[in-house]
């Protein structure tokens, strides 16, 4: 399609612009052109289309006859000079020669009132019924089944032989009765039927693609940059990007944005904006209160159709102009579906799981389509659909597991507890995080439920034992210990055998296992360590008073090899000389053991957990049964003197100066007001001499 012809009324009529404007909108005024001086603002080829030569010559012959009797002919529409004297409008005149050049006064003397303006409106005719006219709109083609390329084409590439000719459509429903209207059928008696606002049929909605294009072909290029690229669009161009494109302020370019928005609301709020309004309602109707996106586009296929003034699709005009909705994350939302949302979140705060059936009719109520309403449930923020429970999806792993119990009803396998929770994470580090929560119990060896429901927990084959002990008075049988264990857990009778056969259990006679006096240890408790933990190398406090050993990640210890542990740390710990003290790593059942020096065995599923790489720095303790792990990265250490000794150190607190000597006091296990002098004596003491180096380097700069 070639670009439009633009021409405007005035251009044809140069008397309009000394007119006063009410008179022309008195005389020229129509319900098809209900713009503000359409006469200089609309190309010409459109008002024909709309209205019809026959009203714009009817109203000039009343203009012409009536304010403009002084000036000639020519003067009035000087295209007549084209044209000349026609036999068709000549006949009565006076025979004054030249007839243009002649005052309309004075070449209509011989007629009357009646006659003037018939005859006038016969001469401008002869000039307006030679000018292009454009049906409703500005000569798009229609989206028929047989055609509908012209958004793949571009609004500019000619149709191929291949295309049917265009076939004019009916004007809107606010057209009046007997107005010239363009016909594929110059001998059809009446109009083709207008297809019903809201029906969906493809003819109207193509129609509405010429309505919209049409009412954008109004006014010069800057409006159209300014639709296109701030008002029908999610990422809008700045002020100063068009106005230094068009060589104006970017005070014009906001003033034409203001004046292009106030002029849509006037359009779809006049009679002829009706059309659009309807299709706007019955679209936000057909969407409900809540849809996804893609549903817009997928509603018409015009929609995909590019509004050819504006380069942008028809869709993207509708989706700016829909009334109510908004977008949020890839939904068409309103306020109601916004409402449910805050309800729902509320009561899942209160009661973790819903059950989806009473959501779903819940949104149904609140205007949200059927086969849209699952869907919805699950792009709200925390809230996953399980075993049709709609239910709270925490933020962290633990959360999450909460939430999938519950909605299960009943204990999972840690595998399953994986499936449902879905996404990419470190499986050891999930296990050891669901041994750390209390909401959660060890059914069995990897099964997990929720606390609250009670039952039996799995204490791990060693601690089951003992339980075993304890309740039997703290003696039993080997084969019955073996047989009741195994009878309800997932373990084996022969794991059971073997540790009962280890030095961490008494033997009373052959065949039985009791309690030793000492259970936990087993060793020699009346061991005392030359270098306590406050005065042993890499050994730090924290706050709570737990103590850490600082361990210098290597390749070993990422591959799964163990390492010793300083006597006065294994001391602290609950371990002595000639025990086995038994742990768990993650969900793993482990041990620190004392033979010839304390060894803790490998701790690489929470390495992994961590991240850590080959340098880092992992700081270990123990708590409840469990061996704790947090890494320094040290990738990420900075080259500050004073923060490599805190890193070193197990400070993790953002500290300087007199706070910095403070916390170093604090993780020797000094007093709090120790000086700075104390603490190097007790770091030259402990021999951390690279905490020393980095506190040496820090006084050489101050």
């Amino acid at each position: 399609m070639t670009r439009p012809v633009d021409f405007r009324l005035t251009h044809l009529v140069p008397a309009l612009d000394d007119t006063c404007e009410e008179l022309v909108a008195e005389a020229l005024g129509h319900p098809r052109l209900p713009e503000e001086r359409w006469w200089s603002r609309i190309r010409l080829p459109l008002v024909l289309g709309r209205v019809g030569a026959e009203h714009v010559a009817s109203g000039l012959a009343r203009l012409a006859s009536l304010r403009w009797e002084g000036r000639a002919l020519g003067e009035v529409m000087p295209a007549l000079y084209a044209t000349g004297r026609s036999d068709e409008w000549g006949a009565g005149l006076a025979e004054q020669e030249p007839v243009l050049d002649t005052p309309l006064w004075r070449m209509t003397s011989d007629l009357d009132g009646t006659g003037v303006e018939r005859t006038l409106r016969a001469a401008f005719l002869t000039v307006l019924e030679t000018l292009p006219k454009e049906p409703v709109g500005n000569g798009v083609p229609r989206a028929t089944e047989e055609n509908r390329t012209v958004g793949a084409r571009g609004a500019d590439t000619p149709a191929t032989d291949s295309e049917p000719p265009r076939e004019p459509q009916a004007p809107g429903p606010s057209a009046s009765p007997g107005e010239d209207r363009p016909s594929s059928d110059p001998t059809a008696s009446a109009e083709p039927a207008v297809t019903p606002v809201g029906t969906g049929e493809t003819d109207h909605a193509a129609t509405l693609l010429d309505e919209i294009d049409s009412w954008f072909m109004v006014g010069d290029e800057r409006r159209r940059a300014v639709a296109a690229r701030r008002i029908f669009t999610d990422d809008p161009e700045t002020l100063e990007s068009i106005s230094g494109e068009f060589g104006v302020t970017r005070e014009r370019i906001r003033q034409i944005h203001k004046q292009v928005e106030r002029d849509l609301r006037s359009w779809l709020d006049s009679p002829f904006g009706e059309p659009l309004t309807a299709y706007l309602e019955s679209v936000s109707a057909r969407l409900g209160s809540a849809a996804p996106l893609d549903s817009l586009w997928a509603l018409r296929p015009e929609h995909s159709l590019p509004v050819p003034c504006l380069g942008i699709p028809m869709g993207r005009v509708v989706l700016t102009l829909l009334p109510g909705h908004r977008v949020t994350d890839g939904w068409l939302l309103t306020e109601e579906a916004d409402a449910l949302a805050r309800r729902l979140s509320g009561l899942l705060e209160t009661r973790t799981c819903l059950p989806l059936g009473e959501t779903l009719e819940a949104a149904h109520g609140a205007g949200i389509l059927p086969e849209h309403a699952r869907a919805w449930i699950e792009a709200l923020p925390r809230t996953r659909v399980v075993d049709d429970q709609v239910i709270h999806w925490g933020r962290s792993l633990p959360d999450k597991a909460c939430a999938v119990l519950a909605a299960a009803g009943r204990p999972l396998h840690v595998d399953e507890l994986i499936e449902r929770i879905g996404g990419d994470f470190n499986e050891a580090g999930f296990r050891e995080r669901l041994h750390n929560d209390d909401r959660l119990m060890r059914r069995d060896r990897r099964v997990f439920g929720l606390r609250s429901w009670g039952g039996e927990e799995y204490l791990g084959v060693e601690g089951t034992v003992r339980r075993e002990l304890e309740r039997a008075g703290g003696e039993m049988r080997v084969a019955e210990l073996a047989e009741s264990i195994a009878g309800r857990f997932d373990v084996s009778e022969s794991s059971v055998r073997s540790l009962t056969s280890g030095s961490a259990f008494a033997h009373p006679r052959p065949g039985w296992i009791g309690l030793l006096d000492d259970p936990a240890r087993g060793g020699d408790s009346a061991y005392r360590p030359r270098r306590t933990v406050d005065r042993t190398r890499r050994c730090f406090r924290d706050a709570e008073g737990a103590w850490w050993l600082r361990v210098d990640v290597n390749a070993e210890h990422l591959r799964g090899s163990g390492f010793p542990m300083p006597n006065g740390f294994a001391v602290w710990a609950g371990l002595y000389p000639g025990a086995r003290l038994p742990v768990l790593v993650g969900d793993r059942e482990s041990a620190a053991t004392w033979k010839n020096q304390p060894l803790m065995s490998s701790v690489r599923p929470l390495l992994q957990e961590q991240g850590a790489a080959e340098g880092d720095h992992a700081f270990i303790t123990f708590a409840e049964g469990r061996v704790r792990c947090r890494v320094s990265g040290a990738a990420s250490a900075s080259p500050d003197p004073l923060s490599r000794a805190l890193t070193l150190a197990g400070v993790t607190a953002p500290v300087s100066g007199t706070d910095a000597v403070a916390a170093l006091a604090d993780a020797l296990g000094l007093a709090s007001d120790t000086s700075a002098d104390q603490v190097r004596e007790r770091l030259a003491d402990r021999g951390d001499h690279d905490i020393l180096e980095a506190l040496a380097m820090l006084a050489q700069r101050g």
